[in-house]
């Protein structure tokens, strides 16, 4: 039985430095040999160039506009895009992105007559100089050559970017009372204080511009109310703008005047919360529920959803409650049910997958089920929600709540293009109060559901191809949220302990290809056979199904993880340890069948939460837990276990890594929201046999020359969660020395957070074959090189799960 505590690095700041910095490599001429094509290239992007300033500053508007610049897929590295030469962030703002690639900049009078000039200094003949290692002739293009190459091409932004819907859709939409019937306006300029008196300089002729809109609209003879969230919210600002008139043609003159102003980014409808799942089965016996020890500590879970039935099997395990919906209407059947998983899913469900720590729970019943009745609580719809929640939270957390279940969506899918702004308001909140939330994947509605997962796996490639409704199944809105956990739905384990995707579990990727949902667990079989087990509102044993019940019994072991560890910890440790130990369930993990996987179960199914913080005597798992400092990286070198490593030095075993850290993120800039990049690196000494020199090679299949898209789809770049798994099987190398390294890279404009960004990498070595004494071999020559490791201090209120 596994009994070795998982080992911290204390000192793991000791291992930062601040390394050589190497060039970003020779300039690439995306036209090499093909002069008279980038000359035809060059004059289309001057054209393009001369048409959107033609529109600057036309009739009364103010004189500034917005350009896209759409890269070469080649160029989307940052040490291959226009902004040094062409475009510097210093002269031409860059205020934000769509697509992977695709740049937003701010044109003025002065910095496009700039551009112009720098796109027409490109060279049409590139010069030839001698190679400096063969002496042979080799071309040697211009900054200005290779990122004027590097563009693809350029447009203005337009009234389609702004605006997808009709006056007449918006009226129909705004007739919901749960929208608050409001315009959300997001525009390309935050006038706020932090900015520096530089930058507002550079920006001058855009601020004038957002004080014109401002003065426009209270010009519109429109019964129209402007409210601004600037005091509200740091990550995102919005015009919420309430027309009170039903008729179209004022609807009309609005968004007309919104279409044609050049500082409106875009203009957007509110979304509406809901609930996701099935209709409940039908009531058994009156649920039986153990109460807690009288003596016991439990962890507690926060459950922000439609409210908790005051029923007796449950009373016991509530430690708090809000009391904001009126209750004689409301329907608290999804809440009761997740608070019944919550404290006794493996009560309810007798197997293994289940028997987690029980919790305890706050219930935080903020979501009305009736329409009429959430206009009346949150008058402005989704904002006034995150409002309330945001309020409600300190009394939740003071009872020691940290982890927040909220299985509420929006129907509305992730988008390639963009970050939602519900994700990045729960991402601000999640900051504040230093909690995670845990979210659901969304479920697909009945008449879209897929075919049941193939037993076979051969078969998952023609079901997943033969589905026809493909791109209508990706997740709902929030899941894409980088500071939360998503989670979509298995069915129940078969027979042979098989679990498969749910036919109704909605599918990654995230925005910007990233890995979403991260987990997944039991959500039910859906259909009519019900399998998934708890308690109704009324007291009595109930099933249901949804990705909006799998998110509960994900969220208790996170819950629990964090009870079990003593001490403050940062959120992104107990995200790696989820993550670290996640395992594809069977028969997922097959060759055939694990690439489709992630997008629909993450990495696996959660370990129990005591099983993380323990390992067998053939196995190891170290945390390196700090702030990754401004042009630092971490370098921890250490020795492969001795019985891992043969008599010519090659080490042979099983390595996996895992990386989470809290990257800035920027919803302005689109896909490329994620404004640094973090990564980790594992590398053995290599000896040259013949000179005797050193270097260091990477043993991780991440590490290489790959082109940025293939990095991104492969969830290997611009994520703040990556993992890694590497078996050395007959051994590798000629040196036992090894390092862990973990760097980071900035966004074009970017500044690192000057206290740094909170990560926290998890490594395990293992041996596969169960022999070598891996744990007692590794921690004693980690303590023999100075290295300050501990056991990981577990609380002494364990309780038992039941």
């Amino acid at each position: 039985m596994p009994n070795n505590p998982l080992q911290v690095v204390l000192n793991a700041s000791d291992y930062q430095h601040i390394p050589e910095r190497t060039g970003g490599g020779p300039i690439k001429d995306f036209f090499q040999g093909h002069d008279d094509e980038f000359v035809a290239h060059q004059k289309r992007l001057l054209t393009d160039l001369d048409q959107i300033g033609l529109a600057m500053g036309r009739g009364d508007r103010p004189v500034v506009t917005y350009m896209h610049v759409t890269l070469n897929e080649e160029a989307w590295a940052k040490t291959k895009r226009p902004t040094t030469k062409v475009m510097p962030p210093s002269k031409v703002p860059l205020v934000g992105g769509t697509n992977l690639g695709d740049m937003i900049v701010e044109l003025t009078p002065e910095n496009l007559e700039a551009i112009r000039g720098s796109i027409s200094a490109a060279e049409k003949d590139v010069p030839m100089v001698p190679d400096k290692k063969t002496n042979e002739p080799k071309p040697k293009p211009s900054r200005a050559r290779g990122e004027v190459g590097a563009i693809r091409a350029l447009r203005a932004h337009h009234a389609a970017d702004r605006r997808t819907f009709s006056a007449r859709e918006a009226i129909a939409w705004f007739a919901d009372p749960r929208t608050g019937g409001m315009y959300l306006v997001e525009t390309f300029i935050d006038p706020r204080p932090k900015d520096s008196k530089e930058i507002r300089r550079l920006r001058q002729r855009a601020i004038e511009a957002f004080a014109n809109l401002k003065q426009g609209l209270a010009q519109l003879a429109l019964p129209l109310v402007v409210e601004d969230t600037l005091e509200r919210w740091q990550s995102i600002r919005l015009l919420l703008l309430r027309l009170d008139s039903n008729q179209e043609a004022d609807h009309e003159t609005l968004l007309r005047y919104l279409d044609e102003h050049p500082i409106v980014r875009r203009v957007a409808l509110p979304p509406v919360l809901t609930v996701e799942h099935a209709a409940p089965g039908p009531a058994g016996e009156i649920a039986q529920m153990a109460a807690p020890q009288a003596a016991g500590a439990y962890p507690v879970l926060g459950i922000i959803d439609t409210g908790v039935a005051t029923i007796p099997a449950l009373e016991p395990w509530c430690v708090g409650r809000t009391d904001l919906v009126p209750g004689a209407v409301q329907d608290r059947s999804h809440g009761t049910f997740i608070a019944g998983l919550s404290a006794a899913a493996q009560a309810f469900n007798p197997h293994p997958v289940f028997d987690e720590v029980p919790c305890k729970f706050f219930d935080l019943g903020l979501h009305p089920t009736q329409a009429d009745v959430y206009d009346d609580v949150y008058p402005r719809g989704f904002i006034d929600f995150l409002d309330q929640l945001d309020a409600e939270l300190p009394a939740a957390i003071a009872v020691g709540t940290r982890i927040f279940n909220m299985s509420l969506s929006i129907e509305r899918q992730v988008s390639d293009a963009g970050y939602s702004d519900y994700a990045t308001i729960l991402d601000e909140i999640a900051d504040r109060h230093d909690v995670i939330f845990v979210l659901p994947a969304g479920n697909l509605e009945a008449g879209i559901c897929r075919p049941t997962w193939p037993d076979e796996p051969a078969d998952v490639a023609q079901m997943l191809a033969g589905y026809r409704h493909a791109g209508q199944d990706r997740l709902f809105q929030p899941a894409e949220s980088v500071r939360a956990i998503s989670v979509g739905a298995v069915d129940p384990p078969d027979a042979n302990g098989h679990m498969r995707p749910t036919v109704y579990t909605r599918r990654g990727p995230s925005t910007a290809l990233g890995l979403k949902p991260d987990v997944a667990h039991v959500g039910g079989q859906g259909g009519r056979t019900p399998n998934l087990f708890s308690v109704s509102a009324s007291g009595q044993r109930t099933s249901g199904s949804g990705t909006s019940y799998a998110a509960p019994i994900a969220a208790k072991t996170l819950a629990a993880l964090n009870h079990l560890i003593e001490g403050d910890l940062q959120r992104e440790t107990l995200i790696g340890l989820l993550i670290h130990h996640a395992a594809l369930p069977s028969p997922l993990g097959h060759a055939n069948v694990s690439k489709f996987a992630a997008d629909f179960v993450g990495h696996g199914l959660p370990a129990h939460a005591l099983d993380m913080l323990v390992t067998g005597d053939h196995s190891i798992t170290l945390a390196f837990i700090g702030n990754l400092q401004p042009s630092h990286e971490l370098a921890f070198p250490f020795t492969w276990p001795a019985s891992l490593v043969s008599a010519k030095g090659a080490c042979r075993g099983r390595a996996r890594l895992t990386l989470a850290y809290r990257t800035p993120t920027h919803r302005q800039f689109g896909a490329e929201y994620v404004r640094v990049n973090m990564e980790a690196y594992l590398r053995q000494e290599h000896i040259d046999t013949t000179t005797g020199e050193v270097s260091w090679k990477g043993r991780l299949k991440s590490e290489g020359k790959i082109y940025e898209r293939h990095l991104i789809e492969h969830g290997h770049k611009w994520w703040p969660i990556k993992r890694y798994d590497q078996t050395l099987p007959k051994g590798q190398g000629n040196s036992s020395q090894w390092r862990l390294v973990v760097d980071s890279l900035c966004r074009t404009d970017v500044e690192y957070p000057t206290t740094g960004i909170p990560f926290a990498a998890i490594l395990s070595l293992d041996d596969p074959r169960g022999e070598a004494p891996v744990f007692d071999e590794l921690r004693q020559t980690l303590r023999n090189s100075g290295a300050k490791i501990a056991d990981i201090r577990t609380a002494q209120r364990v309780v038992p799960r039941v």
